[in-house]
């Protein structure tokens, strides 16, 4: 009796100790899915900027390829138009979105957003000249 129950508990650990958790051990994992807008940061100059939320209906999904759609305007870092959408890739080692129609901007190669995944929420950084960004829920 006593073996079997050291058979069982060694199992349970030897499981607990191999299992992970996919999303930690590739972040790319917790990137994937749709994710929708619900607040914006747009900052006067000062530093003093917070998070906003918005009643959204734009949303951005990452595919396992590489590539991102988004139902909103990324190019234009003030509006949330959900009438223009972005396309592009991401890079998870980097964590940068490289558009690829933002050429109203010129250099659309040099147009790049940053991102972070903090405590399940997907936080863009904008380019613009004061810190603005967008935080994002996962839908999907």
């Amino acid at each position: 009796m006593k073996k079997l129950l050291f058979i069982i508990i060694t199992l349970i650990f030897s499981l607990g100790c191999t299992e992970q958790d996919t999303n930690s051990a590739n972040p790319s994992n917790a990137l994937l899915g749709t994710w929708q807008l619900i607040a914006v940061l747009a900052d006067p100059g000062d530093g003093s900027g917070t998070f906003i939320p918005v009643d959204s209906d734009a949303i951005i999904t990452f595919n396992a390829d590489g590539s991102f759609v988004s139902s909103h305007a990324l190019c234009n870092s003030i509006t949330t138009d959900s009438t223009i959408n972005t396309s592009g890739t991401y890079d998870i080692t980097t964590m940068i979105l490289l558009p690829d129609n933002c050429s109203q901007l010129g250099d659309a190669a040099g147009f790049n957003i940053f991102f972070s995944l903090t405590e399940g929420e997907l936080i863009l950084s904008l380019p613009c000249i004061e810190p603005c960004g967008q935080r994002f829920k996962k839908i999907s």
